[in-house]
């Protein structure tokens, strides 16, 4: 199966664009969606455009996905490369909804 590479809307504009950290943050939630949900991303748009992100298409994200995990992939998926947050925030924010996560799993269990 072709599997649509998650890049961001600015790598797509040309050679003379410099590439920081933030096109990375983009393709790293376009990826975290891929494996949270199982679900190729923007698979209904294959072979109707070369790169569907291209014009600030973003996937429907089920209401499965934790509220705080929903917020980050939004966060990381901003159309302004500039409000992206940075490696560091979403290594940080990604370490407290794990933690939520297993509190929340514990206090179910007892």
């Amino acid at each position: 199966m072709n599997r649509v590479r998650p890049q961001a809307m600015h790598s797509l504009q040309g050679k003379s664009v410099s590439y920081d950290e933030k096109v990375d943050i983009f393709s790293l939630a376009v990826t975290g969606f891929d494996f949270i949900t199982g679900e190729v991303p923007a698979a209904h748009q294959q072979g109707h455009q070369p790169n569907p992100y291209r014009d600030s298409y973003r996937p429907f994200i089920p209401a499965y996905v934790p509220d705080q995990l929903q917020l980050l992939l939004k966060d990381c998926w901003a159309t302004n490369a500039a409000t992206r947050p940075t490696a560091k925030h979403v290594a940080d924010s990604l370490e407290i909804i794990k933690q939520q996560l297993v509190k929340s799993a514990v206090n179910l269990n007892s």
